[in-house]
């Protein structure tokens, strides 16, 4: 059965997405180094660096331990803050730009039995579902991953009703993923949720009040 949805995303879509897409980021292995290279520029690299310059420009024999202490926890507040609100900012120069108002257009997706089907914003495209990396529903979208950080927005707002959003999901997700298929544990419990079109985990509730 093919299930098709008509829609247009907002300015908040792209912004939920933008932060999903960056904390998805961090988890994989490559966040992980960069975080760790971060971690290790802020607690070891900057100070050591700032320490020894101060010492040499103003031949100061001392720093007191505040100062020191102080240095790394600015340079990791800075990090967080520039971390969080970089998605936001991208997003609103990325509509502000010549061909942002392409991504507030009219956008389809169909999710059949053989393909998944798109045509918005990036152009057309009809792909296998073995082509699709991933399917992630989140609080308030699903995100049809199709690189590690592009993917498919579908909003839950596009729907006129709950039961029509989880039975699109359901499919989605029952297409991407059959039966035969690698099981999808919940992280909690360890429930098979390759079938379930709620938004959690129905036998422990995990994020079940989404």
């Amino acid at each position: 059965m093919e299930h098709r949805i008509e829609f247009s995303l907002n300015l908040e879509d792209y912004q939920a997405f933008a932060q999903y897409a960056m904390a998805r980021h961090m988890r994989s292995r490559r966040g992980k180094w960069e975080a760790f290279a971060c971690w290790v520029m802020g607690i070891v690299v900057i100070p050591v660096s700032l320490i020894l310059y101060f010492t040499a420009e103003a031949q100061v024999d001392y720093i007191p331990p505040s100062v020191i202490i102080a240095i790394p926890v600015c340079f990791v507040g800075w990090v967080l803050w520039h971390r969080r609100s970089y998605a936001r900012r991208s997003v609103r120069k990325a509509l502000r730009s010549p061909s942002g108002k392409h991504m507030l257009a009219s956008q389809t997706v169909v999710v059949a039995p053989h393909e998944f089907h798109y045509r918005g914003s990036w152009g057309e495209a009809s792909l296998k579902w073995n082509a699709v990396e991933e399917i992630e529903v989140v609080e308030r979208a699903i995100y049809f991953f199709v690189s590690e950080d592009s993917a498919v927005i579908v909003p839950e707002h596009a729907f006129p009703n709950q039961d029509d959003y989880r039975e699109f999901i359901h499919a989605a997700q029952r297409y991407h993923d059959p039966g035969d298929g690698p099981r999808r544990p919940c992280p909690e419990c360890g429930y098979d949720l390759r079938s379930v079109a709620e938004f959690g985990c129905p036998e422990c509730g995990w994020k079940r009040e989404g």
